[in-house]
């Protein structure tokens, strides 16, 4: 869970660590009060919303000449003329997106006499299983060029969690922060400070940028920003009462609702799996053949009907879903709840994008049979990569000048095929063949005898975007030659192509299950 700037900042003052005062507002007709509340004479507006690089943000409502999203004011009256120009405007920001975040918040606060920028934050190092301060005199706005550009300038100390902040940490910290005199003095009880704020709250990242070392020679926390675990959370209703919902996906809320694990992406391609690494393996083959998936979502292994359906409800809900795939591989979770589930969803909220929802595992013939029975528009595929090469063929003959026609039988039923469709024209036959349930998948095609060459080149495109490799070329008796790639895994596919002195065959095939 997020929290603004100034909410940080307090947790922060609550373990004692020196900030400069300040006072959140909703409306510019708390600014003026705000300010003079303040020591004064220098003021600084900021934007609060959960995104960095507020500094060097833009409105969009504003003029291209316009300051951003953090401005200093040497006056009342020119902070609230930066509050009028800044609350209900939105801000755009390198970690926003292109569609930016309305500030609902402003937070004036005392300004400060600044001698040095620099960078510290906490975060648990995944490497040592430890927290770990990550430090660097560089800070400031360009912390994200200095990591890139000069690493080394960033360097991490990582806190033994059985004695916590030492002196020797300490040391380094100040050594690393380039800190002395009164600096030093400050670092020495800022330091555990912010350790134990970090361990007290069951933080995730706390960020400071910058920590100023100002012309007096002390410290101040200049910056922050703070994350909590979630599955802490319970732990912490004052920290949970912080929580701000209009900062977050309304798809996300709805998520946590019912304990779904949903991160809203950028895609198109809706997907609903359990199992996090599962989910994570899925979101790569939706990228492997050329999309770009539109949510994480884990229903996780003990998910019922209902669950199940709510998380539907939220993938529909996002406008830029072409597609779903919902891809369970059923231990503990039950393949025929998922689904119920899924068809208690369609029925519910209707189904406007092709949906393929893949099963394996537990009463996965059930399953199976639930959504086959449905009379929806369910794919309930067996097989990944036979409902989704379109692309790639569409890819691999793209530039060859051959225009396949594609005509093909499963499983004895003749038919046009899910996703061959697009290759409806003239001088090609592919027939999938029919299989014993045991085979996974068996493809063969016959194709044209137009120019050998133009067909080689287009199937060695496919097996390239296929990520197949090479594995085999001979010469067979009454054909110019075969070829043969393979793609690695548990039941591999493999690529045969032959060139016959008057046609040209490609098969594409699978072992059977439990097959070499």
């Amino acid at each position: 869970m997020n929290i603004h700037e100034y909410q940080a900042k307090q947790v922060l003052k609550g373990f004692g660590a020196p900030v400069a005062a300040g006072v959140a507002v909703t409306s510019v007709d708390q600014v003026e009060a705000a300010a003079r509340s303040l020591p004064g004479p220098l003021y600084v507006v900021k934007s609060q919303i959960h995104a960095g690089g507020r500094g060097k943000g833009k409105f969009v409502e504003l003029g291209p000449d316009a300051k951003g999203g953090v401005r200093l004011a040497f006056s009342v009256e020119e902070a609230v003329a930066h509050a009028k120009e800044m609350l209900g405007n939105t801000l755009v920001t390198a970690q926003t997106g292109d569609a930016g975040k309305q500030v609902n918040r402003l937070y004036i606060e005392d300004g400060a006499d600044i001698d040095r920028e620099l960078y510290c934050s906490l975060l648990v190092d995944r490497q040592y299983g430890r927290i770990a301060f990550v430090v660097s005199t560089e800070g400031g706005m360009d912390i994200e060029a200095v990591a890139h550009d000069t690493p080394d300038k960033i360097q991490t100390i990582v806190i033994d969690p059985a004695t916590g902040v030492t002196d020797a940490d300490i040391a380094k910290l100040n050594t690393a922060l380039a800190l002395s005199g009164d600096a030093a003095a400050d670092g020495k009880t800022l330091f555990p400070i912010l350790y134990k704020a970090f361990v007290d709250t069951d933080m995730a990242m706390l960020e400071i940028n910058p920590l100023i070392v100002m012309k007096d020679g002390r410290l101040r926390v200049l910056d922050a920003k703070v994350s909590f675990d979630g599955n802490a959370l319970f732990r912490h209703p004052d920290i949970v009462a912080l929580r701000d919902e209009s900062e977050e996906d309304a798809k996300e809320i709805e998520a946590s609702k019912h304990d779904l694990a949903y991160v809203a992406l950028d895609g198109d391609i809706g997907c609903m799996v359990n199992g996090a690494g599962l989910a994570m393996a899925t979101m790569d083959i939706i990228k492997l053949y050329g999309k770009e998936p539109a949510n994480f979502l884990d229903v996780g292994g003990g998910a019922n009907k209902e669950k199940v359906t709510a998380a539907f409800k939220i993938i529909t809900a996002d406008p830029n879903v072409k597609g779903i795939l919902v891809n369970i591989f059923g231990g503990i979770m039950k393949c025929d709840v998922i689904a119920e589930g899924v068809v208690a969803a369609v029925k519910e909220v209707g189904l406007k994008v092709p949906l393929v929802v893949r099963l394996e595992g537990t009463n996965v013939a059930l399953g199976k049979k639930i959504l086959n029975e449905s009379g929806l528009a369910i794919t309930a595929a067996d097989d990944l990569a036979t409902d989704m090469n379109r692309e790639a063929f569409e890819r691999a003959f793209a530039d060859s000048g051959l225009e396949p026609l594609i005509r093909v039988v499963r499983s004895g039923q003749p038919g046009p095929s899910d996703w061959m469709s697009g290759f409806e024209d003239q001088g090609v036959q592919i027939v999938m063949e029919g299989r014993p349930a045991s085979v996974d998948a068996t493809d063969c095609g016959v194709l044209d005898p137009r120019p050998a060459e133009g067909w080689r080149t287009a199937v060695e495109r496919l097996a390239q975007d296929l990520r197949m490799a090479p594995v085999a070329s001979e010469e067979i008796p009454g054909a110019l030659e075969a070829q043969s790639w393979s793609a690695g895994g548990t039941r591999p596919l493999t690529l045969h192509f032959e060139v016959y002195r008057q046609a040209v065959i490609v098969r594409f095939a699978r072992p059977p299950v439990g097959g070499h």
